[in-house]
């Protein structure tokens, strides 16, 4: 048992004492100190400390992120980018510029944590017949002829990112049961299975082992066990490696903080007495329980699988703190 023990200023407050009387409340502007005393009662099993992680380090908030002990940085490898010196993959050439990437898990290292990558999006070039309007980075990168480049650019990726920079985690895909992907579930599964061969022969070149999972699902009241539970069917069947299985899980979903209601700062819904316009009234933590368990039961009819289970984005209502989306 830990005792600490240390001075409190009273301001007009009723609380109890080490000797468990309460302190009066005193006039206005009146205080007093009085000792008090909290015991830290054992119990319980030890918190994992390893569990802090941020979504897309931003150049300049290192030095915040380690401060706290960042453990986890999750990057988009983000194949279909273009920069200043051109796009990151030559379609014409087949080869890949890793100097953005690099750029990014050079963030991901200042800040202490161990880079996550998700292996996203396809390149413009391979992107077959996007449909209207939608954007054809979400398209399946590997239809057709196209699987073999597909390959081959993860293969060049991995085994740059293995050998280079240390990189050891990697995620495929990036909520493909929301708009950031076209191609459906089978056409997940597809991408998986493509991706995940390539992953694991560029770490059998480099003499290590990796992590993959996914498939980085998003939730819509309530996490859709049906994905899992196809990708460890097809995993298994397929003999492919599913270290984690990834979710995420934003607990003011649905929303009813002015975040979510026009003009801002007007309330979606009425909040209890009391509590500030900003609180959302369906917020509860308790969701990340209740969504753990229903993976862990989807999972369990896979006795050979035994994958770790992340929730790698989370948030809760920060009501108009700009910062609710930043690291």
């Amino acid at each position: 048992m830990v005792v600490l023990v240390g001075i409190l200023t009273v301001f007009g407050l009723g609380i109890s004492v080490a000797d468990g009387t309460p302190a009066t409340k005193g006039g206005e502007g009146s205080e007093r100190s009085v000792t008090v005393s909290v015991r830290d009662t054992p119990g319980g099993r030890a918190i994992n400390e390893s569990l802090i992680g941020v979504d897309h380090v931003v150049a300049g908030s290192g030095p915040a992120l380690e401060a706290i002990q960042t453990r986890w940085a999750r990057t988009d490898v983000s194949f279909e980018i273009t920069t200043g010196s051109g796009p990151a993959y030559d379609c014409a050439t087949g080869i890949w510029n890793p100097g953005y990437l690099d750029s990014q898990v050079a963030l991901d290292q200042e800040a202490g944590a161990t880079p996550e990558l998700i292996v996203d999006y396809t390149p413009p070039c391979l992107a077959t017949d996007p449909p209207s309007g939608v954007n054809p980075n979400y398209t399946p990168p590997d239809i057709g002829p196209d699987q073999a480049k597909w390959q081959a650019l993860v293969y060049q990726m991995a085994l740059h990112e293995i050998t280079a920079e240390g990189v050891r985690i990697f995620e495929i895909w990036n909520e493909p049961n929301l708009g950031f992907w076209t191609g459906g579930l089978s056409g997940y599964l597809t991408l998986y299975r493509d991706t995940a061969q390539s992953l694991e022969e560029a770490a059998a070149t480099a003499g290590v082992s990796i992590e993959v999972g996914g498939p980085a699902l998003a939730e819509f009241s309530g996490l859709d066990p049906g994905w899992i539970k196809s990708l460890a069917s097809y995993v298994v069947a397929n003999d492919l490696p599913l270290d984690f299985v990834s979710w995420h899980l934003y607990a003011d979903n649905p929303g009813a903080g002015p975040s979510d209601a026009f003009p801002a700062g007007r309330c979606a819904a009425t909040p209890a007495p009391g509590l500030p316009c900003w609180y959302n009234p369906r917020l509860n933590v308790a969701d990340y329980r209740f969504q753990i368990e229903k993976v862990k039961k989807t999972l369990a009819a896979f006795p050979t699988l035994h994958p770790a289970l992340w929730i790698d984005e989370w948030n809760i209502d920060a009501g108009e703190d700009a910062r609710i989306d930043g690291p």
